[in-house]
């Protein structure tokens, strides 16, 4: 449970970050693709014997271009999702998507489904839906409705196509080369886009936003690398890890938000919370 527990707070680590954008008036779409940029070069750092030849005869280089492809696309749709429709509803469809790759493991790696999990499960999106909910945003913009839609099965997807190459490609020695090369696929598109921008639309480069999408790289990497670290670790499901995963995400970040940020918490928030600390155990059952 350690690198699970690291994960989680690489995670929680890059919403405290993005709190930190707003005051400093960093801008997103320039950190997001030196973030990716960042977590390729910090992924390859620790890999130095390879080549560019080498990884696209990999077996599971076609993955990482649908991964990279997700990465920056989800981002972009997170923000857009939060900007037209606000901060919960963007939370609710990014955090219970976690039901389609427990739905995945279950039913494709025939995981264990047990009352406990079921249980805890539904506990959990509960929770989820209730901390993440603000008592500012209860009214909904019903029109731009199909962006929560799409952000909540695009973050299913792409957790399932994790878990997916996981288990295909477990074992593989290049493999640890998979996580920098989805992170180098990102920050290449990333990269033609910054280009369209500065060069046609003669947008300017922001020294605070290259500086604070350095930071955010660092812990982007972190978080998708001690997720794959758990999902190594035999005695876990992953039907078990992706709910921890997002269930303490949104604890985390929401007790960080609280007593560091001062934001106001509701009821329903703290409602919320409970129910997710009580969720943890009960999908945590079996291994306790």
């Amino acid at each position: 449970m350690f690198f699970l527990l690291l994960s989680i707070l690489s995670s929680t680590l890059l919403l405290v970050i993005f709190k930190l954008f707003q005051r400093f008036n960093i801008k997103i779409l320039q950190a997001i693709v030196v973030n990716y940029a960042t977590a390729a070069v910090f992924g390859f750092f620790f890999k130095p014997d390879f080549s560019v030849s080498f990884i696209i005869s990999s077996p599971w280089f076609p993955v990482t271009i649908i991964l990279g492809c997700l990465f920056i696309s989800l981002f972009y749709l997170m923000a857009l999702t939060t900007q037209k429709s606000g901060v919960s509803v963007s939370s609710v469809a990014n955090k219970m998507s976690v039901v389609i790759p427990i739905s995945v493991s279950v039913f494709l790696y025939h995981e264990s489904l047990t009352v406990f999990k079921v249980t805890g499960v539904f506990m959990a999106l509960a929770g989820v839906f209730l901390a993440s909910l603000k008592n500012n945003e209860r009214k909904i913009n019903t029109k731009y409705f199909y962006l929560a839609v799409l952000l909540f099965f695009g973050s299913g997807l792409l957790d399932s196509l994790i878990k997916y190459a996981q288990q295909l490609y477990q074992g593989i020695t290049s493999f640890d080369l998979f996580v920098p090369t989805i992170f180098g696929v990102s920050g290449l598109i990333g990269f033609f886009i910054i280009a369209y921008r500065t060069i046609i639309l003669d947008e300017k480069l922001d020294l605070k936003s290259i500086l604070g999408g350095i930071v955010l790289g660092i812990c982007n990497y972190a978080s998708i690398h001690y997720l794959l670290k758990t999902l190594d670790i035999r005695t876990l499901e992953s039907s078990v890890v992706f709910p921890l995963n997002n269930i303490g995400i949104v604890v985390c970040s929401s007790l960080v938000s609280f007593f560091f940020f001062k934001e106001n918490m509701s009821r329903q928030n703290w409602i919320g919370i409970l129910l997710s600390i009580f969720a943890i155990i009960l999908i945590s059952f079996d291994y306790l």
